[in-house]
């Protein structure tokens, strides 16, 4: 088979395939922020002593509840139940817990 010059290859860009993709990004985060809440709903109640409860050790008990926490302070931005003062970076503060990817 030959594709002719000028011809479409892929998936072609249209007005509906973007409002697509936005209205899924938007389900998606949406989404990802009320899992980061409930999260939050048990890691918080049980602090870093309760998680060194369920096996934890101290450190790393620690080192969850500091990125739970990070994690409820985006959410909390997203429902407009937080604010952030100042500049910080989620990305890297959050780069040990996902494997540095």
């Amino acid at each position: 088979m030959t594709i002719a010059p000028g011809m479409a290859v892929g998936n072609p860009v249209d007005v509906g395939g973007l409002n697509a993709q936005l209205g899924d990004a938007a389900v998606s985060l949406r989404s990802v922020m009320e899992q980061i809440l409930t999260l939050w709903a048990f890691v918080q109640p049980q602090g870093e002593s309760g998680l060194e409860a369920l096996g934890f050790s101290a450190a790393d008990a620690a080192s969850y509840f500091q990125a739970a926490n990070y994690m409820q302070t985006v959410a909390g931005i997203y429902f407009g139940t937080a604010t952030q003062p100042a500049d910080f970076n989620f990305d890297s503060a959050l780069a040990l817990v996902r494997g540095g990817n």
